[in-house]
């Protein structure tokens, strides 16, 4: 489930039964009127809201972008087959992020909203999973193998939209990446081995240098039915505080702990706040 930046509408997905079997539904609840419609149904289903509430960018299927109005009235917009999985829309309103594939390879681009490319951002071969600040100004992404059975594990990668100079901030499997509201910070969870036991641990990059905090053991309801899809999540779930000095997760710490913790950039170990096995922070 999605709200949309108006406070209006909730975009969500649901099971479907297709002419070609089960599936996925992209339903839209009207809050005022109280009521739901069908948009449209594919299976995978990967979805973006536009920053002004009026429009979504979906990644439906194997090979296909549509734009789709909050009344219904769906767009086609491109036809792609590049292995990833959920698209983005840019804060600025107008510009699109996904990937295509064509003789010259498979590429993450940032398009305008009749499909031409603005900028390629980086090839790849495998699969791939991105992130835009919420300034437009860097892209981050993991490359992720085929094979992987969750969207996002790989080593990540920073690329300055305007110089498309591109750094590697970690060669560890990364899970998520989540940037801050100010867009200045990327957190991340990485898989970290010890001798005893593999761990999730939780790094920040403030644009000059990246601090690692609390390695935990996620709960299943983030691990499965979040992180796993991480790379649609983050879209939606606020682990950042407003001020972008803390975030929160749930998970067991390393003195076998469980609960939600809230992990501030300015203290060396995370805070318990209670029971629970997920979490997040409202927008204010």
């Amino acid at each position: 489930m999605n709200w949309s930046p108006t406070g209006t509408q909730i975009a969500y997905l649901s099971n479907w039964s297709g002419l070609e079997g089960p599936s996925m539904a992209l339903r839209l609840f009207d809050v005022a009127a109280n009521t739901a419609d069908t948009v449209a149904e594919g299976s995978p289903y990967y979805f973006s809201w536009a920053p002004d509430g009026s429009q979504l960018l979906a990644h439906i299927g194997a090979n296909r972008l549509e734009l789709q109005d909050a009344a219904g009235v769906r767009r086609a917009f491109l036809n792609t087959s590049a292995g990833f999985a959920a698209p983005q829309w840019a804060n600025d309103g107008v510009s699109l992020v996904y990937a295509v594939d064509d003789e010259q390879g498979q590429r993450v681009v940032i398009g305008n909203l009749e499909g031409v490319t603005l900028s390629e951002i980086t090839d790849f071969d495998e699969r791939i999973s991105f992130a835009l600040s919420p300034n437009g100004e860097q892209l981050a992404y993991v490359l992720t193998p085929a094979a992987s059975q969750v969207n996002t594990l790989g080593p990540l990668y920073l690329t300055d939209v305007q110089t498309q100079r591109t750094r590697e901030l970690t060669d560890q499997p990364v899970w998520a990446i989540f940037w801050s509201p100010d867009g200045d910070k990327l957190a991340w969870v990485a898989s970290v081995q010890t001798q005893d036991r593999l761990w999730l641990r939780w790094f920040v990059w403030d644009g000059a240098r990246t601090t690692a905090y609390s390695r935990f053991l996620p709960t299943r309801t983030f691990l499965e039915n979040y992180l796993v899809f991480s790379d649609q999540y983050a879209q939606s779930m606020r682990i950042w505080s407003p001020d972008s000095n803390a975030f929160v997760y749930a998970g067991t710490n390393t003195e076998e702990k469980p609960g939600v913790w809230v992990q501030r950039l300015d203290a060396q170990e995370a805070k318990w706040i209670g029971t629970g096995v997920f979490a997040a922070w409202s927008p204010r």
